[in-house]
């Protein structure tokens, strides 16, 4: 059962004197006197005998329906599992996002349900125990009396003596009762001012402490807000007029929808550990084209459904993925696909390594001097063109050719060139030179034949005149 008295703090008193009235009795009965004061505060059309709630509060509500109030149970060895049931209101919409039921046993969270006022606890050990119920929203406990609700439990076993029924609880007072038939139960009944855990304290105590060392607890009011520190990193704490307070940190999450950073590219969680909230980037996840570039000549990249798609290359568009893709023409440079660089896929061509002084044209093989040039020709030793050189055909050695005009006599004034012209030879090398055959050309295009009928040679170191006449004189 639960009593719920809203609004002002009168009512609050009053619902805690009913509830303390009931205990010491020993259950909720309903006697004339409580029912008197549930009337006086809610109204005689307002107060039920099995269920005392005021049901004209707005603030969440929970209420415990089962077990009933101070029941005894038999405990049932190797454990006792019991199921509370109960009932939510004034909290629409529930089930909903952030929103969740927790279930205590003596003060010791056991489990939550985020559907319903429904929970088992799968052990409770023998003796008095305190069943609780806490709304939360975003991990806080609602600040109003109403959001929460607790029921007294009694598991009982059978005993010869009262010792039989010492379960270690401060606040209970243990006996062996006859239950007839010679046989005998325990049974316990509270002791007066005296909390086991804050579930059994007035809504709004800090602290259930003993101060006197004798094992009994009592309930006590904050004094500074160190004291109504939680231990939870979602909530700040404070100390408000005696009563503990416990808002929501900035920036804290209790569910993962209030993560939702609007990316459909990561995974939004709220850590329960920390209350943050985290984005996991899910790979190959994209939200435009650009996200999904590879960075390759071969593929057209396109986001399609948040999901990166590379597809064959465009038509026209060279692309390798290896060195073998690409062909090369020059016979000194391999074809190299760019597997890692700025042009990821293309083929570029680089000198092949294996072919040394390979060349492709002429021009690059530079004469070594006037007497030798370079040409380009397949080298069938090495498999491929090579520099080559050969002696230049139009060279001069003036070392070998020793014949050298000495003097010459050119468009003489006295007499017609026919008579006066003429040119002195002279052999400066060492062996004789034929001088039939040698020609003699001008910038004109003249040209004359030496000697042509006879051979005339030269002595080393002579001089032989030409002329243009035969006339030796």
């Amino acid at each position: 059962m639960g009593v719920r008295f809203p609004g002002s703090s009168v009512s609050y008193l009053l619902a805690a004197a009913v509830r303390r009235f009931a205990l010491e009795v020993g259950r909720w009965s309903a006697p004339a006197m409580v029912l008197s004061v549930l009337l006086a505060a809610c109204g005689p059309e307002e107060a039920d005998e099995t269920v005392f709630q005021c049901v004209e509060s707005t603030d969440p509500t929970v209420v415990l329906l089962s077990p009933a109030e101070n029941v005894y149970i038999e405990q049932t060895p190797p454990a006792t599992p019991v199921a509370v049931t109960g009932a939510v209101s004034s909290w629409a919409p529930f089930p909903a996002a952030g929103k969740e039921i927790r279930f205590f046993l003596d003060g010791k969270h056991a489990g939550s349900n985020t559907q319903a006022a429904a929970f088992t606890f799968p052990d409770v050990p023998m003796g008095m125990h305190t069943l609780s119920a806490v709304l939360y929203q975003q991990g806080i406990p609602l600040p109003v009396p109403s959001a929460t609700a607790s029921r007294k439990v009694k598991v009982t076993v059978p005993c010869k003596k009262k010792a039989d029924c010492e379960e270690g609880n401060p606040c209970s007072i243990e006996a062996c009762v006859s239950i007839g038939n010679g046989e005998y139960r325990c049974h316990w009944g509270p002791v007066y001012s005296c909390c086991f855990s804050l579930f059994d304290c007035p809504f709004g105590m800090s602290w259930c402490k003993d101060l006197d060392g004798n094992g009994k607890g009592e309930c006590l009011e904050c004094l500074e807000d160190g004291e109504c520190d939680d231990g939870n990193p979602c909530s700040v704490d404070h100390c408000i007029e005696g009563t503990c307070n416990h808002l929501p940190a900035p920036g804290s999450c209790a569910t993962d929808a209030q993560c939702n950073d609007g990316n459909l590219c990561t995974v939004d969680v709220c850590q329960a550990e920390s209350c943050q909230c985290t984005h996991a980037q899910i790979p190959q996840c994209c939200t435009a084209p650009a996200q999904c570039d590879d960075n390759s000549a071969c593929t057209l990249d396109a986001c399609i459904a948040n999901e990166c798609r590379h597809g064959p290359k465009q038509p026209g568009v060279p692309c390798c993925v290896a060195d073998k893709d690409c062909a090369s023409s020059n016979p000194c440079k391999a074809g190299v696909c760019d597997k890692g660089g700025s042009q990821t896929g293309l083929c570029k061509l680089s000198p092949d390594p294996n072919k040394p002084g390979c060349c492709s044209a002429d021009s690059q093989c530079p004469p070594l001097s006037d007497k030798f040039l370079g040409k380009c020709i397949n080298d069938a030793g090495a498999g491929y063109p090579k520099c080559s050189y050969a002696l230049n055909p139009e060279w001069c050695d003036p070392a070998a050719w020793g014949l050298r005009i000495n003097e010459l006599m050119v468009d003489p004034a006295g007499v017609p060139d026919a008579l006066g012209e003429w040119v002195e030879l002279f052999n400066a090398g060492g062996t004789p030179v034929e001088l039939s055959g040698h020609v003699l050309s001008g910038g004109g295009g003249e040209a004359c034949i030496l000697a042509p009928e006879q051979s005339f040679p030269v002595a080393a170191g002579s001089l032989v005149l030409v002329g243009r006449t035969a006339d030796p004189k």
